[in-house]
């Protein structure tokens, strides 16, 4: 059974194919801190470049989009306040666009995230208990809220796996076609119809 091999680089795909191109290119690749020779199950590959020439991604962006948000990289306490201050300097000298207060409540939102998950070390234990214990009351208050939102970590068709199942899987059919893909779903039971489907709009109801 023929193996395939890839070489994952942050700046794309540097070979790719079967198991002779993987070993003629493991010496080529070792000498390098940012790129790694990955073995792949038969069929892994097809699924992940068909998803991505999907969603116009490479395969080394799908890849590390996927790693970078299963394996972020821990922030420490100091540095990442002084981050956070600096993004307020800047806006003060700058003035305080939209975007950019957007974007400074974002990052205020994921250190205080990454404080209750551990991302953030640093911290004394009392600390810690004291920020997890605001936050939790927070996620509380704004469970409903973030329902309704959009969620910028995920795309359109991972976004409709997690609706289904809570899990951003994504599918590559034998026919080549992507999903799972938002479909038509009739109303649920008690919901009121939305207009009759066999109503001629130009009868005069009077």
């Amino acid at each position: 059974m023929l193996i395939q091999w890839i070489s994952l680089t942050s700046r794309g795909i540097l070979s790719n194919g079967y198991t002779f191109t993987g070993i003629t290119s493991v010496t080529a690749t070792r000498s390098k801190p940012d790129q790694y020779l990955l073995r792949l199950p038969p069929g892994l590959r097809e699924r992940i470049k068909a998803y991505a020439d999907y969603m116009g991604r490479s395969m080394n962006e799908e890849i590390v989009r996927i790693l970078e948000r299963q394996f972020p990289e821990p922030w420490v306490a100091g540095s990442r306040i002084d981050e956070l201050l600096e993004m307020l300097r800047v806006l003060q000298r700058s003035g305080a666009s939209e975007d950019g207060i957007a974007k400074l409540v974002s990052e205020l939102k994921a250190t205080i995230e990454g404080i209750h998950s551990g991302r953030v070390t640093g911290l004394d234990e009392k600390a810690r208990n004291r920020i997890e214990q605001q936050y939790q009351e927070w996620q509380e208050r704004e469970y409903e809220y973030q329902q309704d939102l959009a969620s910028e970590e995920y795309d359109p068709i991972e976004d409709e796996s997690l609706g289904r199942t809570g899990r951003p899987e994504k599918f590559v059919y034998p026919d080549g076609s992507i999903g799972p893909q938002r479909e038509y779903r009739p109303a649920s039971w008690g919901e009121e119809p939305q207009g009759d489907p066999f109503e001629d709009p130009f009868e005069d109801k009077k």
